[in-house]
C-alpha cells in the first residue's frame, strides 16, 4: 500500500493526525483499563449482595445484567483495548513512511486515509463494538454500569475514525452501534451542560454573598 500512497499525504496532515491518534490512545490505554477495573471490582461486589438476597425473577434478571456487563468489561480490557491500540500504533506506522506533497487535495488525502485505516483493522474493531451495543440495546447488560467506563471509548474510537465509520455504512447499518452512539453522547452532552448549570448556580450564589456582605 505505502508505494501507492508516497505521493499524496501532506505531512501536515499526518501530524495532526498522529497527535490525536496518540492521544486516544494513551486515554484508551490507561483511563480505559482504570474504569474498568474499578467498574469490575463493583459489579462482583454487587452480585454478591444479589446472591444473598431473594432471588425472586427480578433478581435473577439483574443479575445476569451484571454477569454480562463484567463479561463486556472484561472483554474490553482483555482484547478489544490491546486491540484498539495496535491498531493506531499501525496506522501511524503506516502514515509515517508517506512522503509530503502539498499540492494534493483534501480529498485524496482523505482517501488514502480511509484506505490505510481500513487496511489496519477499523473494521473489525467496528463489528466488535457492533456485536457489544447489541447485548446493550438488548437489555442483556447493565448500560449504567458500563456506560461511564466504556462511553468515552466508544464515542471517542466513532469520533476518530468517522471516515471509516460513514464508509461501513454502506455496507451494513450497524444498527446497534449507531443506536449506543447516539444516546451516549446525547447523555454526554447533558452531563457537560449539568455540569455548567452547577458552576453556575455556585458563581451566582458566590456573588450574591459577596453581595449581602457589602450591603
Amino acid at each position: 500500500m505505502i508505494e501507492k500512497i508516497h505521493k499524496i499525504v501532506s505531512s501536515d496532515f499526518y501530524n495532526d493526525l498522529k497527535n490525536i491518534s496518540e492521544f486516544f490512545s494513551f486515554l484508551v490505554a490507561i483511563i480505559g483499563i482504570i474504569a474498568i477495573f474499578v467498574s469490575v471490582k463493583q459489579l462482583k461486589s454487587e452480585q454478591k449482595k444479589m446472591i444473598d438476597d431473594q432471588k425472586d425473577k427480578k433478581s435473577n434478571v439483574q443479575y445476569k445484567q451484571k454477569e454480562k456487563a463484567i463479561e463486556i468489561l472484561e472483554f474490553f480490557a482483555n482484547d478489544l483495548i490491546p486491540q484498539i491500540d495496535e491498531y493506531i500504533r499501525k496506522s501511524n506506522k503506516e502514515l509515517s513512511g508517506i512522503e509530503s506533497l502539498r499540492n494534493e487535495s483534501i480529498e485524496k488525502q482523505q482517501m488514502i486515509l480511509l484506505l490505510v485505516k481500513k487496511d489496519c483493522g477499523a473494521g473489525y474493531i467496528f463489528n466488535q463494538l457492533e456485536h457489544v451495543c447489541l447485548n446493550i440495546c438488548a437489555g442483556l447488560a447493565d448500560e449504567d454500569m458500563i456506560y461511564y467506563p466504556l462511553s468515552k471509548i466508544i464515542i471517542g474510537f466513532v469520533d476518530n475514525n468517522k471516515n471509516v465509520y460513514e464508509d461501513l455504512l454502506n455496507e451494513a447499518p450497524y444498527k446497534y452501534l449507531t443506536q449506543v452512539y447516539a444516546r451516549w453522547t446525547n447523555k454526554e452532552k447533558l452531563e457537560v451542560l449539568e455540569k455548567e448549570s452547577e458552576e453556575i448556580e455556585s458563581k451566582k450564589m458566590t456573588i450574591m454573598n459577596q453581595m449581602e456582605k457589602n450591603n
